[in-house]
């Protein structure tokens, strides 16, 4: 029998396994419950050593992606477990921080992992990825041992370290970014719907102190973005693209204070839209 999850079908071991159901587990196997080689999979990811050490009993192979899956799920005491039985590889610090998971990470870098290191499926280094995941201590650390500091690139279409930080209105982060040369006007590559920068950010969320704040930082009150989404229901699958400023952005949703902040300092409201 299988079961649909996350779009997989798994058996009833296989799920046993994932969610460490020793009893069930035990109870499936003297049912004559079959399984493969993936079963050791899911038993990394359940955490039961008990459904660790059934596989191994049957000589089912632990490498490198279950090593991974380890530190994916913070089940760090079975990742020391398989470093110590089946050498595997150390997963590198970029993918350690995108887990969460900074004790890994630490471990990783403490181990000879390169911090200047790219990920390739992130494409990013430890330090950006640290800053998008919010993490400011790790981040911090990171430069303090001489991290490449990426500020302006994102592993996502649109998102910088600056731009994450700016979605999350954290303030302390957005703080850090800029004091290291973050750019305050910077817009990432496309999105698929929109395409805005710090100080528009803090615009279409009405955020006043943090649109003030930039603009104490110097950021662009007539700079334009690009948003699609807000015209897909007038213009059903075309590619239209609507340009807007922050001024725009605020006189549209009605933003009077913010709309006020921006003329004071320059915003142009001869612009036509």
């Amino acid at each position: 029998m299988t079961f649909e999850i996350n779009e997989f079908p798994l058996t009833l071991l296989e799920i046993s396994a994932k969610y460490g159901a020793n009893e069930c587990f035990n109870f499936l196997i003297a049912n004559g419950a079959s399984f493969n080689a993936t079963l050791t999979k899911y038993a990394i990811e359940g955490g039961s050593f008990s459904i660790i050490h059934f596989c191994e009993q049957q000589n089912l192979a632990f490498d490198f992606d279950c090593y991974r899956i380890a530190i994916q799920s913070h089940k760090n005491n079975i990742a020391d477990w398989l470093l110590t039985h089946y050498q595997c590889a150390v997963v590198q610090i970029p993918d350690c921080v995108h887990y969460r998971n900074t004790l890994a990470a630490l471990f990783s870098y403490q181990n000879g992992c390169d911090i200047q290191f790219k990920s390739t499926a992130l494409n990013e280094t430890c330090f950006t990825e640290a800053a998008k995941c919010e993490n400011l201590a790790l981040a911090k650390y990171f430069r303090s041992k001489g991290a490449v500091i990426d500020i302006n690139l994102g592993r996502e279409p649109g998102e910088s370290p600056l731009i994450r930080a700016c979605r999350k209105n954290n303030y302390e982060l957005i703080q850090f970014l800029l004091d290291l040369g973050a750019d305050v006007n910077f817009v990432a590559g496309e999105m698929k719907y929109i395409q805005y920068n710090a100080i528009a950010y803090a615009c279409n969320t009405n955020n006043y102190e943090m649109a003030k704040y930039f603009i104490e930082r110097h950021a662009d009150v007539n700079s334009i973005t690009i948003d699609t989404q807000g015209m897909r229901t007038m213009f059903a699958g075309s590619s239209v693209r609507f340009f807007k400023t922050p001024l725009w952005i605020t006189c549209m949703h009605g933003y009077y204070d913010i709309v006020k902040l921006l003329v004071e300092h320059g915003a142009n409201i001869l612009i036509l839209y």
